[in-house]
C-alpha cells in the first residue's frame, strides 16, 4: 500500500533486466541460482500488479472483456515465447537468447519510467 503500483513495475521489470544478464552471463552454478530467483521474484511481483492495473483502468461494465483480451494476448505470448525462444537457442545461443530477454525487459523499464500508469490509489502521501 506505500508503494505506487508503478513503481512496483518500475523495480520488477528492473529486476527482470538484472535476473536475465545474470542467467545470461552466469559462470557457475551459484549466479546462475540467483538470477532464477530474482526473475521469480520480480516476475511475481509484476504480472499481478500489471493485471490489477489494466483491471483498475477499465471501465466496470467492460472488465470481462478486458480480462478476456489479458487472457488471449498471455496465451498468445505462452504459445509464442517458446518458439522465438528455440529459434535463439538454436542460432546465437542461450546467453544470446537471454540477453535479449535483457534488452526487452530494460524496454519495459523505460516504459514504465517514461508512461506511467496514471493515478494511484495504493499510494500513499
Amino acid at each position: 500500500r506505500r508503494v505506487s503500483a508503478n513503481t512496483v513495475a518500475i523495480v520488477s521489470a528492473a529486476a527482470w533486466t538484472g535476473s536475465f544478464l545474470l542467467l545470461g552471463l552466469a559462470g557457475s552454478l551459484v549466479v546462475l541460482c540467483i538470477g532464477a530467483l530474482a526473475y521469480g521474484v520480480a516476475e511475481g511481483a509484476l504480472l499481478p500488479t500489471l493485471q490489477d492495473a489494466a483491471m483498475s483502468r477499465a471501465p466496470h461494465d467492460q472488465r470481462a472483456a478486458v480480462m478476456a483480451g489479458w487472457t488471449a494476448m498471455a496465451r498468445a505470448g505462452q504459445t509464442t515465447g517458446p518458439l522465438v525462444a528455440a529459434a535463439l537457442l538454436t542460432g546465437p545461443g542461450s546467453g544470446a537468447a537471454l540477453l535479449s530477454g535483457a534488452v526487452g525487459a530494460g524496454a519495459l523499464v523505460v516504459l514504465f519510467a517514461l508512461r506511467p500508469f496514471g493515478r494511484d490509489d495504493n499510494a500513499e502521501s
